[in-house]
């Protein structure tokens, strides 16, 4: 059994441990890449130093700090997203996440005001997710929603604003809604699979998370039909902002996501067992994959003249 939360020794925060450089899973953000991506794809202008701010203050700031935290306080001992054996928690996990969230907060000021209020909230809110005091991940429908909302949907109007160099009023803008929205249902289909092996760690640790709410078929049912409204939305959303080619070519990416997703419910349905890390890793990987390159050809190809937005 893994040591509680509470520590008396004060850690090195200067010299983080073996442990808690791979508990901050840094190369994690190919996997989150996408919502930056479609926000960067969708973008009609470029700040290029605030832009590549941005990405860097989410993808190797934030969301480190976030999977740290979270990670100090789950303590698991099974395969997490990324990692297949997590190592055992430091002490010094907790202050470093901290400090890169702090080190977030500052940076995010190059960009603007708005931004680090997004970083703040966002920092919250994943707290909430794993922290003792609230654990958010007991509540399986609200921790689901929490993702689509704030690693999904928020995240793009914010980094949509960065990389557009818009101020707050110019983020309410309606139609920033249908692509944030479109990224948050992805990534509520996306979320599922990677609570689905992890039903016995869950349990364990007196959690019910939404996999475990709505089972291991339950699971791949929701996640299908949240992926196919996100990939045809989004389908039609670039058919509309570019021209049909742009939407064509976005399903044509989405091919092989659908082939391996396909390939992994038949199996699952017949031998509950594939419901495993390995496959679930190979799933995201490929998805990642395709929309990560399928994105930033949209963007290459817009800023080149060979998109033009309608």
């Amino acid at each position: 059994m893994r040591n509680g939360p509470g520590f008396t020794s004060i850690p090195h925060v200067t010299k983080p441990t073996r442990s808690t450089l791979v508990l901050l899973r840094f190369p994690f953000f190919f996997f989150l890449a996408p919502v930056f991506l479609s926000a960067l794809a969708t973008s009609p202008r470029l700040n290029p130093g605030k832009a590549v701010a941005a990405f860097l203050v989410i993808h190797f700031l934030l969301y480190p700090a976030s999977n740290g935290f979270n990670s100090y306080y789950d303590r698991d001992e099974g395969s997490i997203g990324g990692i297949k054996k997590p190592p055992l928690v430091t002490p010094d996990l907790l202050w470093v996440s901290l400090a890169l969230d702090i080190l977030a907060l500052a940076l995010g000021f190059i960009i603007s005001a708005w931004f680090v209020l997004y970083l703040f909230l966002y920092g919250l809110g994943s707290k909430a997710y794993s922290w003792d005091r609230i654990r958010l991940k007991r509540y399986p429908v609200w921790s689901w929603l929490s993702v689509g909302i704030g690693q999904g949907a928020a995240t793009f109007i914010a980094s949509y604003g960065a990389i557009n160099d818009l101020g707050f009023r110019d983020l309410l803008d309606p139609r920033l809604l249908i692509p944030a929205g479109l990224i948050g249902v992805i990534l509520l289909g996306v979320y599922p699979l990677t609570q689905v092996y992890q039903h016995e760690e869950d349990k364990s640790q007196g959690v019910t998370s939404f996999s475990m709410l709505v089972g291991i078929r339950g699971t791949f049912l929701v996640s299908s039909s949240c992926l196919a409204v996100g990939g045809i939305g989004f389908a039609l959303y670039f058919s509309g902002l570019f021209s049909v080619l742009a939407g064509i070519v976005f399903l044509g990416f989405m091919a092989p996501v659908l082939a391996c997703f396909m390939l992994w419910l038949v199996r699952v349905f017949a031998d509950p067992a594939a419901a495993d890390w390995k496959n679930a890793m190979r799933m995201n990987l490929v998805a990642s994959a395709c929309m990560n390159l399928c994105f930033i050809l949209m963007f290459v190809a817009a800023r080149s003249g060979f998109l033009t937005r309608s």
